[in-house]
């Protein structure tokens, strides 16, 4: 039997209106695409995709070449240029208080356990792929230039295998430290058959009706790891001026009847503006 929660500790809210974004994130090239909003929360659409993409959808084939195929080469590190793609429209970093500036390191959020998030030459996902990251990768580093399209934002990005590629904004965030005044008492304790029912009492305290403002709750588990029994479950939309979502990382044990105990949780912001590492809390 499962313990009840205990009463979810706040985090204030304020309303913000919501970011355009269009995802770059995807296992086998997956894509998904996000309606345009105002500012800064987003939700699904139609994908995005090039004629070539749509094509190979409707008739189930991949496009064919009658051109020889080049023998594979080893490729080294990419190298581009933020400042040489048109795609797009340029984001002033005076005007847009939610982009990252250059230098900042930001992670990867809102990807799932198994998938990736991609890499692009120019934004857009339709532009030819060079690198992927995992959905736990918090080292990667913003160079200061975003660029808008119709129903997305992308950051460009420098990261371990290239540099001045382009990764939809919508799968990116400043990530604060671990906050050192949370108190995991909320979470210790609480059993299930196995870690991914675990994110059942995580939509418990912060799933969000569809059609409330704001739209749903994104939540998804970022990391699956048996073999050290930890669990992390990124919450995103939570409707604050400078927080946009949480990252919880569940630490556990393994019962004498297979199942799993919390022993200790984390809990990481993620910022829209301000924090990021050296602070544990946003600005």
């Amino acid at each position: 039997m499962r313990r009840k929660l205990k009463p979810s500790f706040g985090v204030a809210v304020a309303v913000v209106s919501a970011l355009l974004v269009l995802p770059g994130c995807g296992g086998n090239d997956k894509s998904q695409n996000q309606n345009e909003t105002s500012d800064n929360i987003e939700s699904t659409t139609e994908e995005e995709v090039s004629p070539t993409e749509e094509a190979q959808e409707e008739t189930g084939e991949e496009a064919s070449s009658s051109e020889p195929a080049e023998e594979a080469q080893e490729a080294g590190p990419f190298e581009g240029d933020c400042s040489a793609t048109n795609v797009g429209t340029l984001l002033n970093p005076d005007e847009w208080l939610y982009l990252p500036v250059a230098g900042s390191v930001i992670a990867v959020v809102g990807v799932e356990y198994w998938d990736i998030l991609e890499i692009h030459e120019d934004p857009g996902v339709s532009s030819p792929l060079v690198g992927t990251l995992d959905p736990l990768d918090d080292t990667v580093v913003a160079l200061g230039f975003a660029r808008q399209l119709p129903q997305s934002i992308w950051w460009c990005i420098s990261w371990d295998g290239g540099s001045g590629a382009w990764a939809s904004s919508y799968y990116l965030s400043r990530m604060a430290d671990p906050w050192q005044n949370f108190n995991p008492d909320n979470w210790v304790g609480l059993t299930a058959q196995n870690l991914e029912d675990f994110l059942s009492d995580v939509e418990d305290q912060y799933e969000r009706d569809p059609n409330a403002e704001g739209g749903p709750m994104r939540i998804v588990i970022s990391e699956l790891d048996y073999v050290n029994n930890i669990l992390s479950v990124d919450v995103i939309g939570l409707m604050g001026d400078s927080v946009s979502g949480i990252r919880f990382t569940f630490f556990t044990s393994t019962q004498s009847d297979g199942s799993f105990t919390i022993t200790d949780a984390q809990y990481r912001a993620m910022c829209m503006r301000g924090g990021g590492p050296g602070s544990d809390l946003c600005l």
